[in-house]
């Protein structure tokens, strides 16, 4: 059975996160209703609904300004209250399709930057910039994969000039140089 006092506890707790949903402080809401017993408290069932709503109408002013972890923060909150409602899921939808808009954007902005340092001749800084960036991602390995065959293919080529230089065919290591440089 219940412990006494428990009821008035749960009700008091109830009573506060009423007044904290009020006052905009959604998560200490979160917390009060979160607690054993608060929730499935007939007030308290009714106030997580609201609060699921407040976090969804947050969340997706987070997505509207750009704060996109703070809106998937409100999300996931919003969805430990209401489970899988469809307002949470839509949100949930938009925020990851824009976290992996934004990703792909830095993973291009990567990419045009590793290839302008592999044009100005910085090979290795390209392929330092792309070492372990965007984890996996199939564009970022092609061009790492680009960028290493470009490496090797300098790097034989001022081998080539080197040995060139040794046995002083002049011609030939400013050419194989002029090689490596392209």
């Amino acid at each position: 059975g219940n412990r006494i006092g428990e009821p008035s506890v749960n009700f008091l707790r109830v009573k506060q996160a009423r007044c904290a949903l009020a006052d905009g402080r959604l998560d200490e809401a979160h917390g009060l209703l979160s607690r054993d017993g608060v929730r499935s408290h007939r007030q308290g069932q009714r106030l997580a609904t609201k609060l699921v709503k407040a976090y969804v109408n947050r969340g997706q002013s987070h997505l509207e300004a750009g704060r996109l972890y703070e809106a998937f923060a409100d999300c996931e909150k919003a969805g430990t209250l209401g489970g899988h409602q469809q307002a949470v899921a839509e949100l949930r939808g938009s925020v990851t399709e824009q976290m992996k808009h934004k990703r792909n954007e830095t993973e291009q902005r990567d990419l045009d930057a590793a290839r302008q340092h592999a044009r100005e001749g910085f090979l290795s800084k390209g392929v330092a910039m792309l070492r372990g960036a965007h984890g996996g991602s199939v564009r970022v390995e092609q061009a790492q994969q680009e960028l290493d065959l470009h490496r090797a293919k300098a790097d034989a080529a001022l081998e080539r000039g080197g040995a060139a230089l040794d046995r002083e065919d002049w011609a030939a290591a400013g050419h194989h140089i002029a090689e490596a440089r392209r």
